[in-house]
């Protein structure tokens, strides 16, 4: 009994894994251009975990080609608190362009922290309602950067 309950969760999360995944073609398609880099925000179906909504973020920002600069920053919802994955391209990095600089001004505005690296980076916060005003601050950052 204990091994099927295991294989159905395996089988609900794979399948789940792959319904997030499948909104990458939409989302690239919502890039816009901002000074020339490709920028794709956006906020993503609460509940989506941590993991998911990473692997989300690389795969929206591997599908952005043409070596044009990318920054993918997604946001979602888990438990009432905010979390925010973003990602850069080398292009959007010589551009001066970090995640982890990114992140850290989405995550002040929802009431948290976060960081990482310059091409990946992980935050989140204690406020849900102020994803929108996180969005705006990433976007006017890669404004000002670019």
């Amino acid at each position: 009994m204990l091994g099927k309950l295991k294989d159905a969760e395996k089988e609900i999360e794979k399948f789940r894994a792959e319904k997030v995944l499948q909104a990458a073609a939409g989302l690239v398609d919502s890039a816009r251009d901002v000074r020339g880099v490709a920028l794709v925000t956006g906020q993503v179906p609460d509940g989506t975990t941590a993991d998911d909504l990473r692997r989300l973020v690389l795969d929206v920002r591997g599908r952005i080609s043409g070596g044009r600069p990318a920054v993918v920053a997604l946001f979602t919802t888990v438990n009432g608190k905010p979390l925010t994955v973003t990602a850069t391209n080398e292009a959007a990095r010589e551009r001066g362009l970090k995640a982890g600089e990114l992140v850290r001004t989405a995550a002040k505005t929802l009431g948290g922290g976060g960081g990482g690296k310059p091409d990946v980076a992980q935050g989140g916060g204690q406020n849900p309602e102020a994803v929108g005003e996180a969005i705006a601050a990433v976007e006017r950052l890669v404004v000002e950067t670019a």
